[in-house]
């Protein structure tokens, strides 16, 4: 049996292979000045050749979906939405604000058919002559997260839901708190509207893209209601 041992001495990352009788079987050492000048070289090539996308078009092309998702950055009335997408799905949608640098957005990713039906029908939807969407969406998470998300795309365009009803929705009537967690991690908002769900008293609770847009798009579906009836 070998094991592998790896240590820092004297300024000096070293590594060796060493067999069960305790002879070294292979090993080298790196200097610190060397190591260094690597993690240079790694951070000159992620500035330098966008390794973001190089990745993005590796796996697309190697694996058929996106480990490293295509994204686009759609200007809404209330924002910078971006959406992340694949060959076939919508996988995320969210507001962009200034934390959102750690995401390797590419604002020039190619269209394909699902960013351009996604993109067709947000347009349709501000301008208030949609209430549901049809794009294809991937959603993850665990069941229960599921079966909340799921429970949230079921409340209609103008209207909202308790955290309650939607634990009583999915068959955990006693689960009002965990449905909140759950409502706080979707991942595509808007399509699947978690801003439709308030507190048991009506009150507006938080929101992921803020409270003002949670009752922006309260106000908005309100009045593409009223006025397509």
């Amino acid at each position: 049996m070998h094991r592998c041992l790896i240590a820092y001495v004297n300024k000096q990352f070293s590594c060796a292979v060493i067999s069960s009788e305790k002879n070294i079987v292979w090993g080298f050492g790196l200097g610190w000045g060397f190591v260094r000048l690597a993690w240079f070289a790694v951070k000159y090539l992620l500035w330098s050749f966008n390794l973001c996308a190089i990745l993005n078009a590796y796996t697309n092309i190697h694996t058929g979906w996106g480990l490293i998702l295509m994204s686009y950055i759609y200007d809404s009335p209330i924002g910078k939405i971006v959406i992340e997408y694949d060959e076939s799905y919508i996988t995320g949608l969210f507001f962009r604000g200034d934390e959102d640098e750690r995401h390797c957005i590419n604002e020039e990713s190619a269209q394909n058919a699902v960013i351009s039906q996604c993109l067709q029908e947000l347009d349709e939807y501000f301008a208030g002559t949609r209430t549901n969407f049809d794009v294809s969406i991937r959603l993850g998470g665990t069941a229960f997260q599921s079966a909340v998300w799921r429970a949230l795309m079921q409340i209609p365009c103008g209207e909202t839901a308790t955290y309650g009803q939607i634990a009583a929705a999915i068959g955990r009537p006693a689960a009002s708190r965990a449905v909140g967690g759950a409502n706080n991690k979707n991942p595509i908002y808007i399509i699947v509207p978690c801003h439709r769900v308030v507190g048991a008293d009506g009150a507006m609770t938080g929101y992921g893209g803020g409270i003002w847009r949670k009752e922006w798009l309260l106000a908005h579906e309100a009045k593409t209601k009223t006025e397509g009836t």
